[in-house]
């Protein structure tokens, strides 16, 4: 399936920003890795330490549900602070609103002791990008739901997310990465928040320990967790009444963006590496079918709202607006939306 072109990968321009990539060395989980989380690291390492949870039990394998909890309240506390945490009501209300459609099927798949309350908060990020945090908490791009060509797609993004969150993966990775070393996790979070300020040399800094290229490796989703989410995803978008194809869809158009050597993927596809056997996978458990079209106005008006919460500069705003007003819409509600 050939996804059409938007508009907005064209111009306006996208500023570069170098700390991005170096936060794949860092990030803790995600479709992105927490690729764009911006922001700055405002406390030292010792003053982050001293505010985390002791991990507990390492060697059960993964974070007890309440560590996990204190350790996503205390990075969010910090993500809240940051100056690309977008705050619109409109936007905010419609993304969870889809969240809570999948939430029973989430719940009904969920591990023992996995969080049963999952909460959405926005940034203003051009890149593709959502992410889990520990506790339940996602993260979602601006770029992202202006990239999304159906309601569909968004939700099998998230429910994948959800996956990763109810399945425990995050839990799992994190006491991996940090067993029972405080300063792992004290420097994983400094890490993130330096990265995503733009600052990656400093982010590069704080994970260049011994311990560093271990903690890479063990942050990345495994073969078998991506197989999982995929798996637990698809089934999520079936039971919440979303044509399940959507997860095949959205697989296929990241593979498209990713050939036309698409820079706002990057991060989405090095720390869930797409191959043609997990969309295979995703296309027997969902079929194959091409996904319908929206045609809802209330999906295409929130899709051109976040373009628009995207970009804070005049001239790009103008820019924008002038290329929607040359390029057709493919539906009614498309083009009542952009109007």
């Amino acid at each position: 399936m050939t996804a059409p072109q938007h508009p907005s990968a064209r111009a306006p321009h996208r500023p570069a920003d170098p700390g991005r990539r170096g936060l794949l060395r860092c990030g803790l989980c995600g479709f992105s890795l927490l690729l764009g989380i911006p922001g700055s690291a405002r406390a030292t390492e010792d003053e982050s330490i001293a505010r985390l949870p002791a991990l507990g039990d390492a060697a059960q394998g993964e974070l007890s549900p309440a560590v996990e909890m204190r350790l996503g309240q205390r990075i969010m506390a910090d993500m809240r602070k940051q100056p690309q945490y977008l705050h619109d009501v409109v936007l905010h209300d419609y993304l969870q609103g889809i969240i809570q459609r999948l939430t029973p099927a989430a719940d009904a798949a969920a591990e023992p002791d996995a969080p049963h309350r999952f909460e959405l908060f926005l940034l203003r990020d051009a890149t593709f990008n959502a992410f889990a945090l520990p506790g339940g908490f996602m993260g979602v791009h601006t770029g992202l739901v202006e990239d999304a060509r159906a309601e569909a797609q968004l939700a099998a993004v998230f429910a994948h997310e959800l996956s990763h969150i109810t399945q425990r993966h995050i839990a799992q990775r994190l006491a991996r990465a940090g067993g029972d070393n405080l300063l792992s996790i004290g420097s994983l979070v400094l890490a993130i928040l330096a990265g995503a300020s733009g600052n990656g040399q400093a982010a590069e800094g704080l994970a260049l320990g011994g311990q560093a290229a271990a903690m890479d490796r063990a942050l990345r989703f495994s073969r078998n967790n991506e197989r999982d989410a995929d798996r637990v995803g698809t089934g999520i978008l079936r039971a919440a009444g979303y044509p399940p194809q959507a997860m095949a869809s959205m697989l296929e158009r990241l593979q498209n963006m990713s050939r036309l050597d698409n820079a706002d993927v990057y991060a989405f596809l090095q720390d869930h590496p797409l191959t043609s056997e997990r969309i295979a996978d995703a296309e027997a458990r969902g079929g194959n079918q091409p996904l319908p079209p929206d045609h809802s106005l209330r999906f295409w008006l929130m899709n051109a709202r976040a373009r628009m919460l995207t970009f804070t500069h005049a001239d790009d705003l103008r820019r924008l607006a002038a290329e929607l007003a040359d390029k057709p819409a493919e539906f009614p509600a498309q083009q009542a939306a952009w109007a």
